[in-house]
């Protein structure tokens, strides 16, 4: 919680901290640093309604004078201790995930990742369209040539690495992804009922 913290008052200088300031694994901890700073206004509110009564050998003791304030008070007291526990918990759950939890971020890397494949295969089909065109290879068919060419050969394994590397980001990522998504979603949920 404390390293979103400063995030909730982003620097106009600094595109990225504005930028993560509207993310929405953000918007908990706006929700619970209002419902943190609210909570004491609202239990001194409570006093409001009592009043001082001397007691037997001059004790002092607290008398409700207004019941209905009180019972309403002490109704939205307990309403936001639950929603700051939901969203302790909540917040908890995403630093668990151990990741760079800035969903747009996540997502953004994920949908680039995706892309990957098709990036390294229209670059490979430049490669081999250039292999297939040299006249050295007159007479034999496209596998025969692109079989034989060294340099395809080279950007053919160089593409299959990038390809395979990216799988496997995209693969370790997504699980992070949609943890965090179903953590937002439980949060998002828990305020909806509200």
């Amino acid at each position: 919680m404390a390293a979103r913290l400063p995030l909730l008052q982003p620097s106009l200088k600094d595109p990225i901290s504005a930028k993560r300031a509207t993310d929405r694994t953000v918007g908990p901890i706006r929700r619970w640093r209002v419902l943190t700073e609210n909570l004491p206004m609202i239990r001194m509110q409570t006093m409001t309604t009592l009043e001082a009564t001397e007691g037997k050998s001059g004790a002092v003791t607290l008398r409700v004078c207004d019941r209905e304030k009180f019972d309403a008070l002490q109704k939205t007291i307990k309403d936001y201790q639950e929603q700051i526990a939901v969203l302790e918990e909540g917040i908890r759950k995403l630093d668990a995930i151990g990741a760079d939890l800035w969903i747009d971020d996540l997502q953004s890397r994920l949908s680039s990742l995706a892309a990957t494949k098709a990036q390294q295969r229209k670059v490979l089909a430049t490669w081999a369209n250039a292999a297939i065109s040299k006249p050295v290879y007159r007479g034999l068919t496209p596998e025969e040539i692109l079989g034989k060419d060294e340099l395809y050969l080279h950007h053919k394994q160089l593409c299959e690495a990038q390809i395979s590397k990216a799988k496997a980001e995209y693969d370790a990522l997504l699980p992070v992804v949609e943890k965090t998504e179903e953590v937002l979603g439980s949060l998002q949920a828990a305020q909806a009922g509200r």
